[in-house]
């Protein structure tokens, strides 16, 4: 249920200091020109399981690239970043809760499409192979979110992203949802 899992998540942002200073206290109001807020999740590859000799490919080989052409879309502000690297859960919910859009390769660091503000959107970029894993399309569905994939190819052992059609998509995604927030505006 959407509204149990928005209070879930105030919840959980309110522990952190980050409701108020997020403007989620009030319902947030979008305007379709506003800027948007794009995240980028940067992976690395790694070892799933010390058991095991399988690991996680998650890493684009042409990184540079992709967070180049979503800058590249009028009206965003993107920043990448390594979740990893970040020391502290309070400043990995800071950078969620002030987020429009995030973008990221299947993986851990997209559940944090919970703690999106309302209407924002998620663009999950599928490995091949990985259009079986919904996850995330159920997670944002829970979370009242928007969500769309983006099949990315693999160039062992890092994936691909075309950016010139990573760019078409997200002017789609942000096309679909300033018609969104416009239709709230009023």
């Amino acid at each position: 249920d959407t509204a149990q899992m928005r209070d879930f998540a105030n919840h959980f942002l309110a522990s952190f200091g980050l409701l108020e200073e997020a403007g989620r206290a009030a319902p947030l109001q979008r305007a379709p020109n506003d800027t948007v807020r794009v995240t980028f999740v940067m992976r690395k590859n790694y070892m799933a399981h010390p058991r095991t000799s399988r690991s996680a490919d998650r890493q684009i080989s042409n990184e540079e690239e992709a967070v180049s052409a979503v800058a590249s879309v009028e009206g965003t502000r993107v920043q990448a970043v390594s979740f990893e690297h970040i020391s502290t859960l309070q400043e990995q919910m800071a950078i969620i809760a002030h987020t429009d859009l995030l973008i990221g390769v299947h993986g851990a660091g997209l559940t944090f499409s919970l703690f999106l503000p309302p209407e924002a959107a998620v663009l999950e970029l599928v490995p091949p192979g990985g259009a079986k894993n919904v996850h995330f399309n159920y997670t944002t569905a829970w979370a009242g979110l928007y969500y769309r994939t983006f099949p990315i190819g693999h160039a062992s052992p890092k994936h691909h992203v075309d950016p010139s059609r990573l760019r078409e998509v997200v002017e789609q995604v942000l096309q679909e949802r300033r018609r969104h927030w416009g239709s709230q505006v009023g």
